[in-house]
């Protein structure tokens, strides 16, 4: 559903929602009343910027809320919420940031999936990444090509992800002549199982540690709901064969 802040609703503001979209200017006062009448809500997208100082929602208001995104200027209205969000995606992640994410409470140690959904500063990433203790996945959602990442300094942002089991490249493809490149993410981080990049086909590859050549594989769900779906079992491992037949018809 879309929303406007200005809307007015003549018999009371409905409740019972369980997913909602919302883009607005601001996050006013007739927003926040919207999204605090919703306890039953597991997935929220709020494109929207916020000035509040303080975290203008009370301490629980939606004790199934699993999946989040949200614009990065609002996310600190959430880190005093108790633990129940599991994926978060971080929209217009900013060059600089002010304040620096906490370093520890339960929403963000109950985080297990980080989706960034624009360009970023490898500073303000590593301090995302960092406030993250028990990060296992992580998806690199933007547009430009892979080596411009690799140039933000996306090595030393990863640092800090002691639990990082997967990283996932939604939109780049492994550059010519640098086929070795990705072996720098499993030097870094010890628990990192995998590397997936976008192939031309319409699929997607693995490079798994130690691997000598790349996994073709195909998620299960819908383009662009990848993150939400569990990294192991909803993706199939597939043959080159089939990824020709695939690109013929």
């Amino acid at each position: 559903m879309s929303f406007r802040p200005s809307l007015q609703f003549t018999q009371g503001i409905p409740s019972g929602l369980r997913h909602i979209t919302i883009s607005s200017p601001d996050l006013d006062h007739t927003l926040v009343c919207f999204l605090e009448a919703q306890p039953q809500l597991e997935s929220l997208w709020l494109d929207c910027p916020s000035l509040h100082r303080k975290s203008p929602f009370s301490a629980s208001p939606w004790p199934k809320l699993k999946f989040l995104t949200i614009d990065y200027s609002a996310l600190p209205h959430f880190f005093h919420l108790p633990a129940s969000v599991t994926h978060l995606a971080v929209l217009d992640i900013p060059e600089h940031t002010h304040p620096r994410p906490p370093k520890q409470t339960s929403f963000l140690e109950n985080i297990r999936v980080l989706s960034c959904h624009s360009s970023f500063n490898s500073r303000v990433l590593m301090e995302l990444v960092a406030s993250l203790p028990n990060l296992e996945w992580i998806e690199i959602r933007e547009s430009r090509p892979y080596l411009c990442i690799v140039e933000q300094g996306l090595f030393s942002a990863l640092e800090p992800a002691p639990k990082l089991r997967g990283i996932r490249f939604a939109h780049q493809v492994v550059p010519p002549h640098h086929g070795l490149l990705w072996e720098v993410y499993f030097n870094i981080v010890e628990s990192l199982q995998f590397v997936e990049f976008y192939e031309d086909l319409g699929g997607f590859q693995r490079w798994y540690r130690h691997s000598v050549e790349p996994v073709p594989v195909r998620w299960r769900c819908l383009a662009g709901n990848e993150w939400l779906s569990d990294w192991v079992e909803d993706v199939d491992q597939i043959v080159r064969e089939e990824l020709l037949l695939d690109g013929l018809f």
